[in-house]
């Protein structure tokens, strides 16, 4: 099937062809800069540490490490698997995001395990 011609009185179209040229090299590099800043915002979520422990309400990122573990003070960091919003858990409310890191009171940590939220490396 041949290219469909385009009409010669076609004003807007030609005028559509020449800006989209003339400004190809800005379309490129804003792409590229909105990848780049994608990429670092997948990147800090996947590593930082909400400490939801004393207040839920205000997040606080603690840092960034690898490992998911328990801690001796009474709380554990835990990667929920699941979006959950509003979950009581006793008499506190928590808001979690998945794949986000949070370091939550072991009660916490222990009734999500329970139920089978949490993400845990095998």
């Amino acid at each position: 099937m041949p290219a469909p011609r385009k009409a010669s009185q076609d004003f807007t179209g030609r005028q559509r062809e020449a800006l989209a040229a003339e400004h190809a090299e800005e379309l490129k590099a804003r792409e590229e800069e909105l990848g780049l800043v994608h990429k670092a915002e997948a990147e800090a979520a996947a590593n930082e540490i909400l400490d939801v422990s004393k207040q839920p309400e205000i997040p606080v990122v603690l840092d960034q490490v690898e490992v998911v573990a328990s801690a001796d003070d009474g709380t554990e960091v835990i990667r929920v698997a699941e979006d959950m919003q509003q979950v009581t858990i006793g008499d506190k409310t928590y808001d979690f995001v998945a794949g986000r890191k949070y370091r939550v009171p072991t009660n916490v940590a222990f009734h999500l395990r329970g139920l089978g939220f949490l993400y845990e490396r095998a």
